[in-house]
């Protein structure tokens, strides 16, 4: 069983032109709802160039309504995007496996701890014989000099590094 409109809703008096399609049908065809519509009004829209023209503006309008929610959704709140669903109740936080774990990472960091005192005593006394050696080697160049030659490549070298670790480095996208 179909639902039609009432025929008074359909119809509407234009002055000097007799009757056309009411904007109650402009809207329903222009949604795609015709079968509320009888098959007489739909063929006058059809056949009529001024209901036609009317349908046309109709269907833009409702194209730029679409248009301009669909340019907003990214800033409406997401309660308003999404059908609202019953939330899932919150999970407890695990405290047992948490501490579980502190515990275990406890206990296999304690051999690292244990050896830092002597990995830090290595440390220094390997600074301790690195730095008369690199001080000899830096007064060295300096006393006697690199030449310029050296001192060209140098700056070649440098500056070919800054130009490749530029080319390298990722850019920012602007999004």
């Amino acid at each position: 069983m179909s639902r039609e409109l009432p025929k008074d809703l359909l119809w509407e008096a234009r002055e000097g032109e007799g009757d056309h399609a009411s904007d109650l049908v402009m809207s329903a065809m222009a949604d795609g709802e015709e079968s509320i519509l009888s098959s007489a009004v739909v063929a006058h829209v059809h056949s009529c160039d001024a209901c036609m023209m009317r349908l046309g503006s109709m269907a833009l309008e409702t194209r730029g309504v679409t248009n301009a929610v669909q340019s907003v959704k990214p800033w409406l709140p997401a309660a308003v995007l999404l059908p609202s669903k019953k939330r899932a109740p919150a999970q407890p936080v695990p405290l047992t496996a948490i501490f579980a774990a502190l515990g275990l990472t406890a206990a296999c960091s304690t051999p690292t701890l244990l050896a830092l005192p002597h990995r830090l005593a290595e440390l220094a006394l390997t600074v301790q014989h690195a730095v008369p050696a690199m001080s000899h080697g830096g007064i060295q160049v300096f006393q006697q000099g690199i030449g310029v030659a050296a001192m060209a490549v140098c700056a070649v070298l440098l500056l070919g590094a800054g130009v490749a670790v530029t080319r390298l480095l990722p850019r920012p996208t602007v999004s």
